[in-house]
């Protein structure tokens, strides 16, 4: 977790206080008397109310924290999108490692984007993201559940010629040994 700003300077100004004051170690260099020690009150503040004043990024404002099931939830969603990032990279440098990581081994969807990448690639393709969201995340269970992703991607053939696919497909997504793969893709979704 990211010590906000506002604990760093608490942080600073106790440890200053402690210096000067001669409190350090445990061990108290100046004796006071117990009239002289003044009385502290304790505050109590919600770690919300701490780093308040950084607003949620927009895409992850409309999710619904209150769905406990799955803490991962969130985390799916920067997996989704790095996902889509490393098959374009992937498809342009013709390096089917930088995808594998979020496929699952020998599945069907690993199989057949080794195959795309390979084939776009040796067709001088290149494939750019221009927009990806997560639609929903149903878990089945704790280990599986299916994603619906919409996916913006600008593809440049070998000539130069650019077109934009606008597209939604759900996913097989499983967690797997603390981290996410997509074992299939089921439907490409129609609006």
């Amino acid at each position: 977790m990211d010590i906000g700003k506002r604990t760093k300077i608490i942080l600073c100004l106790i440890m200053m206080a402690a210096l000067l004051t001669g409190c350090v170690g445990g061990k108290s260099y100046y004796s006071l008397k117990n009239e002289e020690i003044p009385e502290t009150e304790t505050v109590e503040q919600n770690e919300s109310e701490i780093d308040s004043e950084e607003p949620m990024p927009e895409e992850y404002e409309e999710y619904d924290y209150s769905y406990t099931d799955h803490d991962y939830d969130f985390s799916a969603y920067t997996f989704s999108e790095n996902y889509i990032n490393a098959i374009c990279a992937a498809i342009n440098n013709g390096d089917f490692t930088l995808v594998q990581p979020y496929l699952k081994r020998n599945s069907a969807l690993y199989n057949a984007q080794k195959s795309r990448v390979e084939k776009l690639y040796s067709k001088g393709e290149k494939e750019y993201v221009l927009s990806c969201q997560v639609e929903d995340i149903d878990w089945i269970n704790k280990q599986k559940g299916t994603l619906i992703l919409y996916e913006m991607v600008d593809t440049i053939d070998s000539a130069g010629k650019s077109s934009i696919a606008e597209v939604t497909y759900e996913y097989k997504i499983e967690y797997v040994n603390g981290r996410y793969v997509l074992s299939d893709r089921l439907k490409q979704k129609k609006d």
